[in-house]
């Protein structure tokens, strides 16, 4: 299924959460709506899914317009961060709740259970009691509980918050992989950036109510449309430069370069991703201030004319032992500098 949200406007009194927001989402893709706490993501997710409702605009399941429809009409469902589960129930009783409420017959209701538990690998578990399940097995459990009902569009609001991070990343895969295998289309709440790359197809960066960009993964990532989303997709260095004339445009000079820019500002915002920077045996002098570890990858603080900067290099690919007051040389590709 296909979903289309057009022009939604949420107030809650005075307060507008959400801000004349669209969006698309094609079959079998997974859409993350990622930002910081109170950004309107979770409040765009409840109005899908119609646990609440809107002020204005429509929402489309392929051709339908559904956005006047109930919540139980709407054949969507819904994985908490706190699981939802029923304490008193089995895990068997648990995932077999929504279809009882369909009025499906015991046979077909078992035959299904069984099914989403090998899906979700929970098989054998079914007659366990939800506390006895590990943080992991239960967040397995609300996700076998929303598949079981075979949606239409599947709605995650931050599932994984409550693990611990090691947790999150094998079940990020996990669910990764069962909405793959499934091709249900979904869409995915969360504040965690890596989380967003790891699962998502496309990702939506909201903030204030509004969608600021939305695109694929490396769009978001490579190519920031804004300075709120190049800041929030990971560490940067953030300079601002005055901007100059010439007969042939507008320019302006940072770290040795002389770069074309089309702003019309006086002063702009100049954004550089710090795996861009590299040391080499090429280009403008840096000094080291500090240097940070990172299993892997080494982030050293620099010093190069008037800018302080960070590079991060991979522990393997430098060249030579380099300590505190070093001088090394530093060079960039142009044309992954972002200016705003």
């Amino acid at each position: 299924m296909n979903i289309k949200v057009e022009n939604i406007t949420k107030k809650y009194g005075d307060f507008l959460a959400l801000k004349d927001v669209s969006l698309s989402v094609n079959e079998g893709e997974l859409l993350a709506l990622l930002g910081s706490s109170g950004c309107g993501k979770t409040t765009l997710l409840r109005i899908i899914a119609g646990l609440i409702e809107h002020n204005s605009g429509r929402i489309f399941l392929n051709d339908s317009d559904i956005s006047d429809w109930p919540a139980q009409k709407r054949n969507t469902a819904m994985v908490f961060q706190n699981y939802a589960l029923f304490p008193h129930m089995t895990l068997e009783e648990n995932i077999a709740y929504g279809l009882k409420l369909r009025k499906l017959n015991k046979k077909e209701i078992n035959i299904k259970v069984m099914k989403v538990l090998e899906k979700v690998r929970l098989g054998g578990l079914g007659k366990r009691k939800i506390q006895e399940l590990s943080g992991g097995q239960k967040q397995r459990a609300a996700l076998a509980r929303a598949l079981v009902i075979e949606p239409d569009i599947l709605l995650f609001d931050e599932p994984l918050s409550n693990l611990d991070e090691k947790l999150r990343v094998s079940m990020r895969k996990e669910i990764r992989r069962i909405q793959k295998d499934t091709g249900i289309t979904s869409i995915y709440v969360t504040h965690d950036q890596r989380e967003a790359m790891a699962i998502a197809d496309k990702i939506a960066i909201m903030d204030g109510g509004k969608i600021l960009q939305y695109g694929n993964v490396d769009d978001i990532y490579y190519r920031p449309e804004n300075r709120f989303t190049a800041e929030f997709m990971g560490h940067i260095n953030i300079f601002q430069c005055s901007t100059q004339s010439s007969g042939q445009g507008k320019y302006i000079e940072f770290l040795g370069k002389r770069i074309e820019t089309e702003s019309e500002k006086e002063i702009v915002d100049i954004i550089l991703r710090p795996e861009e920077v590299e040391i080499c045996d090429d280009g403008i002098e840096a000094e080291v201030t500090d240097i940070e570890t990172m299993g892997p990858i080494i982030r050293y603080r620099l010093k190069a004319a008037d800018y302080e900067l960070y590079s991060d290099m991979l522990n393997k690919s430098v060249k030579r032992s380099i300590d505190y007051g070093d001088k090394v040389k530093i060079n960039f590709n142009e044309n992954t500098l972002h200016i705003f």
